[in-house]
């Protein structure tokens, strides 16, 4: 700043243009340092707060295990794979290829995964009680799973079991719910055969 002052040669060489051209080099260098100073503690406060975050999140329980998974996404043409059947067939296919792959020690699929799409969002209407008033009907997110998914994930199984091969199309329907949904809606009852009618129709 102060060599492109098209006034330097003369006021150099006027001895009290120097030292006014001193005092100010001083004052811009003391303003210049207090904006550097500024600058960095506006860098490293949130750098700090973004690290102590990345700390606690590493550090949170997810309820599953996101460490030594691979994920795909796989978009089957609707035209080809119109009925349940085939589907069910792919992916039979598919995940036994992946489980004879070294270093494999389990594969499943699922419409959804944690932290990807949130799921389908429908009503839920359970068995036995009066139906809810219009504006207060509970909702919750859904996803299909092969057999397998949630013990691939790293789930721990609270109570119950997990789907298996045996809950097949034509058997009785089976659904696992998460903590939240039974501490919410079967507080001091045991989830366990009880009867949800997921949307309107289902």
């Amino acid at each position: 700043m102060q060599s492109s002052n098209p006034n330097l040669t003369a006021t150099l060489k006027d001895a009290g243009g120097a030292a006014s051209l001193s005092l100010r080099g001083r004052r811009m260098r003391k303003v210049l340092v207090v904006l550097e100073v500024s600058l960095a503690l506006a860098t490293l406060v949130p750098a700090g707060v973004m690290t102590r975050w990345l700390k606690t999140a590493y550090s949170l329980d997810l309820g599953f295990r996101p460490d030594h998974i691979l994920t795909a996404r796989l978009n089957l043409p609707a035209t080809k794979y119109a009925d349940m059947h085939r589907v069910s067939n792919f992916y039979d296919g598919v995940l036994e290829g992946i489980q004879g792959q070294p270093g494999v020690t389990d594969a499943a699929a699922s419409e959804f995964i944690p932290f990807g799409n949130s799921g389908n969002a429908v009503e839920m209407y359970f068995e036995g009680r009066p139906a809810p008033a219009p504006g207060s009907i509970p909702y919750t997110s859904t996803t299909s799973t092969t057999p397998g998914y949630l013990s691939t994930m790293g789930l721990q199984l609270v109570e119950g079991r997990f789907i298996s091969r045996q809950d097949a199309a034509d058997s009785q329907p089976v659904i696992v719910i998460n903590q939240t949904l039974a501490q919410r809606h079967f507080t001091g009852r045991d989830p366990l055969g009880q009867r949800i009618q997921l949307g309107r129709d289902d």
